[in-house]
């Protein structure tokens, strides 16, 4: 998989759209002989690049992704994920257009993670219809499972922001008042914003980018840091050991 993954959540005009970098940071770890560890390779990852704006139109979020996606670092070393939840469809759309190749996610309330397969006429427009191969059209993925990725990395102290970054204390802030809440209504635990007047942008580019770099990571790598099924099963059935972002810094 790529270093780089470079995490988009759209939003309408009137609210805030935000972009993140993460970039996957392997290090050797030298082991205790004397506690008979050996030396292993940890995947670290860096937040190097943050941007949030407010009232910004469709066109301006693709075009800031494209000319980020031709970063010398990034280009062909980074893996396009983009919220597809509500507005993110549009600003897929106009993505692919421009020729760019997000993975949308669709952010489900329960269920497994399941791709969604189309004709690639079907996906990209332009492509000739008649063509019957298959590609990628989003992954829908519990929001559970999002949380559960984002809660591995923060407890084994694998997440870093770069130095200097503008929207570093703004992420750190979100980071604090994103909560888990059990819907009245639905009996279901939401995870979002402590409040109506606090934002989860950073949050949610945050979870998109640990679920898919956790999730992609070669259990052979690292089997410690894998996500098996069970564990995430019990993560999100579990009433204690909730997302706790004081945890975070």
């Amino acid at each position: 998989m790529n270093e780089y993954a470079v995490i988009v959540d759209p939003a309408k005009k009137r609210d805030f759209a935000a972009t993140m970098v993460l970039k996957d940071s392997p290090q050797l770890v030298l082991g205790q002989e004397f506690l008979k560890q050996p030396n292993r390779i940890v995947h670290f990852y860096d937040i190097i690049y943050l941007q949030q704006k407010q009232r910004v139109p469709y066109h301006e979020i693709v075009e800031d992704t494209c000319q980020l996606m031709k970063h010398a670092a990034l280009a062909e070393n980074a893996d396009l994920l983009v919220d597809a939840t509500g507005v993110g469809e549009a600003v897929i759309e106009i993505m692919r257009e421009k020729g760019l190749r997000p993975i949308p996610l669709v952010t489900t309330p329960g269920g497994q993670v399941h791709e969604v397969y189309a004709d690639v006429g079907d996906v990209f427009s332009g492509i000739p219809s008649r063509l019957k191969i298959k590609v990628l059209q989003e992954i829908h993925v519990p929001k559970a499972d999002l949380v559960a990725a984002g809660q591995l990395l923060v407890e084994q102290e694998r997440i870093r922001i770069a130095a200097g970054l503008r929207w570093a204390e703004e992420a750190r802030t979100q980071f604090k008042r994103f909560r888990g809440k059990i819907n009245e209504r639905t009996k279901r635990k939401v995870y979002e914003a402590e409040t109506e007047e606090d934002h989860d942008d950073f949050v949610i580019c945050f979870l998109m980018g640990a679920w898919w770099f956790v999730k992609h990571r070669p259990q052979e790598e690292l089997k410690e840091q894998a996500i098996e099924k069970a564990s995430l099963q019990s993560r999100r059935e579990a009433e204690t050991g909730d997302w706790n972002p004081y945890d975070f810094w």
